[in-house]
């Protein structure tokens, strides 16, 4: 069953709430979507005012999904560790044209805290999650033959006859 917990970011803020709890990744149908069958992650969301003077959510998630390994197809747990600062804001405009580090998000009066942590975590996922010392990415390299020549030999040979 799918959790909301809506919040309204700026009273939210303005009132240094906090909301904390554990998901599955069963929530994040985003996440299934990139591959992510199991696992499960703490978070602990806190309304605050930012350095700059600006209300933000402090969100910090923990915990590991389920992924697969890009190199040979097994179950790859990965371990999150996320801690971020969102500036709000109440203006599409400046969030888009802002030139700066800082992480903005569109303010509303009914933010899914799932869908924040959901965000966090796509955001931290690997391009190609492998295990560090994958297996398989020994076994994929072939042992090049006694006498044969090197595929670069070969292309330099070519590029000589090129010209």
């Amino acid at each position: 069953m799918s959790q909301t917990l809506a919040i309204d970011g700026i009273q939210f803020a303005r009132s240094v709430s906090e909301q904390r709890g554990e998901l599955a990744a069963a929530e994040f149908s985003r996440l299934a979507e990139l591959g992510c069958r199991a696992g499960k992650v703490r978070y602990e969301l806190r309304g605050a005012t930012n350095d700059r003077g600006k209300f933000c959510l402090k969100l910090s998630v923990t915990g590991a999904l389920e992924l697969t390994c890009q190199r040979c197809l097994s179950e790859l747990d990965f371990p999150v560790s996320i801690k971020s600062e969102l500036e709000l804001s109440e203006d599409f405009k400046r969030i888009a044209e802002a030139d700066d580090e800082v992480d903005r998000i569109f303010v509303d009066r009914a933010m899914s805290a799932v869908q924040l942590v959901e965000d966090e975590l796509i955001l931290a996922l690997p391009m190609a999650p492998s295990h560090i010392d994958c297996s398989a990415a020994v076994a994929s390299k072939p042992i090049p033959a006694a006498g044969e020549p090197s595929p670069f030999a070969v292309l330099a040979g070519l590029k000589r006859n090129y010209r």
